[in-house]
């Protein structure tokens, strides 16, 4: 472990795309190994999850081994760092939330060597055969000879062949692929029932403000400019999943208070985006992970503004900040 090694091509003609697999520590009593990965490209700078096969090539013959592998530049050289998938919070997952056995690989892979075979209430973090191909799975239900091809990277519902149907959808960080029975409605309504308790708000804060006037002067005791913050609303609701909060400004201006210059410095454009918020912030954060910030809806709006600066207004300004 945390082993480096210097990799030198042979011949630099051929494709630059390497294998690796899992062999024992040479002078140890360790005998767990696996076969060879599909091929890598150092190249490709990035991370990604691969599949280390059983040994011997079967499904049935060993355990395969998940691996994340990220490739860095530094320099001039392509680093390779291959580290075990977190199983937790796996780049993809599929779920067996069905009463029939089902069997999944990637497209172009053998169903043979390849496959993954999930029984009833079974869940997997997935890997590639292939890093490098199309992230598509061939998805098959116990008995029945028709498939269905699915892309992972593209969010879902699908209908499978046979008496099965399928969501992919995002867990966190996880791209998952859960599969239920097509009459299942005690899986639709338990979903309800708990997208009902996760809206369910433990507390919420409202604050609605008419507006907030800020004037600054300077050492003479004049005023120079005026902000004026005018309906501001601010929410935040805590429930047993999200934060969620949300903040509008209905108008920003700021007016010149001096004798000289624009009356008005900034202040939203009235041509453009007339009747709405000068400002809308909203955002929902998922307190399930703890690891890593992850928000479930993040959004911001923001009119265009028109700023009229005159030189005598912006010494002014400055010589107030110096006697602050």
């Amino acid at each position: 472990d945390g082993e480096l090694l210097p990799y030198h091509w042979l011949d630099e003609k051929k494709a630059k795309t390497i294998r690796a697999r899992v062999v024992p520590t040479i002078g140890t009593h360790e005998s767990f190994t696996t076969g060879w990965s599909g091929p890598i490209q150092p190249e490709q700078v990035g991370s990604f999850a691969v599949r280390f096969p059983p040994e011997k090539g079967g499904i049935e013959d060993g355990e395969s081994l998940n691996v994340l592998v990220v490739v860095k530049l530094r320099k001039s050289a392509a680093f390779l760092v291959f580290r075990r998938e977190v199983e937790d919070e796996p780049q993809y997952a599929v779920d067996n939330k069905s009463s029939r056995r089902i069997k999944v690989w990637q497209v172009g892979s053998h169903p043979r060597e390849c496959g993954h075979i999930l029984h009833p209430g079974n869940r997997i973090a997935y890997c590639w055969d292939r890093p490098h191909e199309q992230h598509v799975v061939e998805l098959a239900q116990q008995d029945c000879k028709d498939t269905l091809n699915i892309k992972m990277d593209k969010f879902g519902s699908f209908r499978l062949p046979g008496t099965l149907k399928a969501q992919n959808l995002a867990e966190g960080p996880t791209r998952t692929l859960i599969v239920r029975d097509a009459d299942d409605k005690k899986g639709a309504a338990s979903s309800v029932a708990e997208s009902r308790a996760e809206e369910t708000a433990k507390y919420t804060v409202l604050v609605e403000l008419a507006g907030i006037g800020v004037s600054v002067i300077d050492a003479k005791l004049e005023e120079v400019l005026y902000l004026a913050l005018l309906e501001v609303k601010t929410s935040y609701r805590n429930t047993k999943t999200d934060h969620e909060f949300e903040f509008k400004l209905g108008r920003l201006q700021i007016d010149n208070q001096t004798d000289k210059g624009p009356e008005i410095v900034l202040a939203p454009d009235m041509n453009k985006s007339e009747g709405r918020e000068t400002l809308h912030l909203s955002m929902v954060k998922s307190k399930l992970y703890k690891k890593m910030a992850y928000f479930n809806y993040f959004a911001i709006f923001m009119r265009e503004m028109d700023l009229d600066l005159e030189e005598t207004f912006i010494m002014r300004l400055l010589d107030a900040a110096q006697n602050v």
